[in-house]
């Protein structure tokens, strides 16, 4: 066993190019593989991290159903089944600071409890007096430095139209609620009684932790024996949920493209080295091994690619996570990350794929040793097979013609659709080869009396198998690359053309922030500036619980409005009239998308009861569209939202103004003052989309850098492949008379064929699987997603893939320098 190991090792070691190259390849798949199972994964619970450590672990929210009366919540009037440790809680939101010592706009968050539901005193690290907290503040100490705020010092805030100043009296650590402190947003404590003195309110929520019970459970519980009052999740994960499974899905299909490049590049280094061994090969068959164990010792090297490979890759896996964990972390500017934990699970099922994907790539080419006789191993003989077989071709055929027919009748079945993805590849698989034999052959008889150069390399391509295999490799190189940059472009695309389709200038965001409405003032004050123009209209954004799914719902107060406002989705497409009119005409009504109207089996006509807070409302379902950005919503009118809960949601204000979007701005934001709203410009905004998203831009490149790394690699090993079977035949038209020269001539023209071959069946194939993975993408992700080739591309990679074919000729152009017409030949 000790003999068979350190040949083994010796083997790998001998060529350390080839060595690299594979272990790259599976580390690379490995690390996607990591990367797409946890990477998000990772971001997701990052951001309910730092909400749930605001809100000091606990889960669950409870808020009173109408204000209106002014009276607050009365704990002693709860019955908190299925819940424990009930903290009441005064909490005001958006309360803007004025004439602040910082050079920027800050908006402060106000918390008042009762002295026995602080923090812990050690959380305290500068206290002005024991008792403080009767007639001062605390703060953060990100705050403290931000603000430039010490002990003693007072601040100025606006409540119910009157200043009042306010004294530093303690300074936290930044944890607990001071934890998500950031610039611009900052956490106040008070005590209780004291911030009931200055604003006049009582308890706005009481946050509380589940009882041995699900949070979905409690609520429901909770729900149903507080017939006033509504409890919901501290952290609705329901929209981030729905976000990250999306960007999953399309890192997941580009990995599996990835994958796909990786096994062909395994599959050809493996063939290469039972190329360069067959003679080792045929020494141990003569001292009396089997064909068994010869293929078990090719196989336990594989699993040696595979382990090594895994665990560099587990390691890319877990860097790449940490990478986007710390890049899409709310604290990044504070340098605060949450740690990446990777589960023994997690590392062993990355080890598991990686030696899986290794023994699985190599497993043909190690079968097919069993074909060759000891003779031919020993003397380096094996049969070329010069004809493509018709039956392989006709069966592809018949593949693509039931692919079609497929499509045709179930196109809208997103399990059929992936079944006809991998249909499409393996016709491919089938038909091209015979299609280059005819297409290579046709080339050979028009150019053989003209070009004989070109001639007998299109004859060489038409009748060598491991040339058809250059073009698989180089196919399947071209489809990845347009593919990936199909996807790229259309998540570009879609993010920016979203924002392009908004037709406003300006959004004034008026949240509710515990204390009476403004929505009402903020629109007269709005209606008196003379700045609107067009397109004015109001809407909240929330979302709503069915059957344990949160559905997203705009309600907007002016449909007319509102569909000059978002022109992303053709609303002015005169099939909407009706369903507007409706939307407008003070019925319990609403419009949906096509795929919310599948998950919860709803048609035009039907109605469905919305739970709002305790409430239910039957709504009617009007209308159908198709959503083409990244959610699906509930479009429905304002009036439908109960007061109750308009009030506790902040007010989105969009419209065309009649100055400049900066102008426009500056006067708001002085008009408004008095008010807690804020006010954006649709260029702020547009440039805030773009650079969230720059990081998944980012990811896509990474993709297509790493499918073109990983395709050089298979090419330059088959064509080293190509080299060593074809050293006969070299030899042969040396001994005829070909120079040095003509016989690097004839290998660059095969290069350029290839390349020709590859686009001429690589394209058409590429824009076939394009329109079958766009169909899937749109079904799972429940919008549109458009994936359009550029065909400004093209060029660029024919000539990348002719500079790698060119780069890759080379050590078979520097072995023709050393090949010995004798050596090759002395056996025939």
């Amino acid at each position: 066993m000790r003999i068979l190991v350190k040949y083994i090792l010796k083997s790998m070691i001998k060529n350390k190019g080839r060595l690299l190259m594979l272990i790259v390849s599976i580390a690379l798949s490995t690390g996607l593989f990591i990367g797409s199972q946890k990477a998000f994964e990772t971001v997701m619970d990052s951001q309910k991290k730092i909400q749930m450590e605001a809100f000091e672990g606990k889960e669950v929210s409870i808020t009173k159903n109408d204000y209106s009366s002014g009276a607050g919540i009365d704990p002693n009037e709860l019955n908190f089944v299925k819940m424990k440790n009930e903290v009441p809680e005064i909490l005001l939101q958006k309360i803007k600071l004025k004439n602040s010592k910082a050079d920027f706009d800050t908006s402060l968050t106000l918390r008042g409890r009762q002295e026995k539901d602080f923090p812990k005193k050690a959380v305290f690290t500068e206290i002005q007096e024991t008792d403080w907290s009767k007639d001062s503040i605390s703060i953060s100490q990100r705050a403290s430095k931000e603000l430039k705020l010490k002990l003693g010092d007072t601040i100025t805030i606006p409540i119910n139209d009157k200043d009042q100043e306010l004294k530093v009296g303690a300074i936290a650590q930044n944890q607990g609620m001071f934890y998500n402190d950031t610039r611009g947003n900052y956490t106040i404590l008070f005590e209780k009684e004291y911030l009931t003195d200055i604003s006049g309110s009582d308890y706005t929520v009481v946050f509380v932790e589940t009882d041995k019970a699900s949070v979905v459970n409690a609520i429901k519980a909770f729900n149903k024996e507080n017939a006033d009052y509504t409890a919901a999740e501290v952290y609705d994960s329901g929209q981030m949920e729905q976000i990250v499974n999306q960007i999953t899905m399309v890192i997941t299909f580009m990995f599996l493209m990835v994958v796909l490049a990786s096994i062909l590049i395994i599959n050809g280094a493996f063939r290469l080295t039972i190329t360069e061994r067959m003679n080792t090969v045929g020494t141990f068959l003569s001292q009396g091994a089997t064909h068994g164990q010869i293929r078990l010792l090719f196989l336990a090297e594989s699993g040696i690619y595979g382990f090594v490979g895994g665990v560099l890759g587990v390691l890319i896996g877990y860097g790449l996570t940490v990478i986007i964990n710390r890049v899409s972390s709310p604290l990044a500017e504070y340098d605060i990350y949450e740690a990446v934990v990777f589960s023994p699970t997690l590392i062993l099922t990355g080890l598991i794929f990686s030696i899986g994907l290794s023994l699985l790539a190599v497993l043909i080419p190690v079968v097919k040793l069993k074909r060759y006789s000891v003779k031919e191993v020993i003397l380096n003989e094996f049969a070329v097979e010069k004809k493509v077989k018709w039956s392989s071709f006709f069966v592809g055929v018949l593949l693509m013609v039931v692919s079609f027919v497929g499509y045709f009748l179930f196109k809208e079945q997103v399990i059929v659709v992936v079944i006809l993805l991998a249909l499409v590849f393996i016709a491919f698989l089938l038909i091209y080869p015979k299609l280059t034999e005819k297409m290579m052959n046709g080339l050979f008889s028009g150019l053989k009396n003209k070009l004989s150069l070109l001639a007998l390399s299109a004859q060489n391509m038409g009748t060598s198998k491991i040339i058809r295999s250059n073009i698989t490799l180089f196919t399947v190189g071209l489809m990845v690359m347009l593919l990936i940059n199909g996807i790229e472009n259309s998540m570009r695309n879609t993010m920016t053309s979203v924002y392009a389709g908004y037709h406003y200038d300006v959004n004034i965001q008026v949240p509710a922030n515990g204390l009476s409405s403004q929505q009402e003032e903020v629109t007269e004050r709005l209606q008196e500036t003379g700045l609107i123009e067009s397109n004015f209209h109001s809407e909240i954004l929330t979302n709503i619980k069915i059957d344990d799914y949160a559905y997203n719902l705009i309600a907007f107060d002016d449909p007319t409005a509102y569909r000059n406002y978002y022109a992303y989705i053709d609303w002015q497409d005169k099939s909407f009239d009706k369903v507007f009119e409706q939307l407008g005409d003070g019925s319990n009504s609403f419009m949906t998308t096509y795929s919310y109207a599948e998950k919860l089996n709803l048609k035009v006509g039907d109605t469905i009861s919305f739970p709002f807070g305790n409430e239910q409302k039957d709504m009617k379902l009007v209308g159908l569209y198709k959503n083409k950005s990244s959610f699906n919503y509930f479009l429905l009118n304002l009036d439908n939202i109960p007061e109750n809960l308009r009030a506790s949601t902040t007010t989105n204000y969009y419209f065309n103004s009649t100055k400049g979007q900066k102008e426009t701005q500056k006067l708001l934001k002085k008009e408004l003052n008095d008010y807690t709203a804020d006010v954006y410009t649709k260029d702020e905004q547009t440039q805030q989309n773009t650079e969230q998203n720059e990081l998944m831009i980012s990811i896509f490149q990474a993709f297509s850098l790493m499918t073109i790394i990983i395709g050089s690699f298979g090419i330059i090993s088959n064509t080293t492949i190509s080299f060593l079977q074809r050293k006969k035949d070299f030899a042969l038209y040396a001994s005829l008379g070909m120079s040095q020269g003509q016989l690097t001539g004839m290998l660059l023209y095969e290069g350029i064929l290839t390349v020709l071959a590859t686009f001429i069946i690589g394209v058409p194939l590429t824009f076939a699987e394009a329109h079958l993975v766009e169909k899937v993408m749109g079904q799972l992700m429940e919008t549109d997603f458009p994936i359009r080739i550029n065909v400004g591309y093209l060029p660029i990679v024919f000539v990348l893939l002719w500079l790698i074919v060119i780069l890759s000729s080379i050590p078979a152009l520097w072995k023709l320098r050393k090949l010995t017409i004798i050596e090759e030949l002395k056996y025939e």
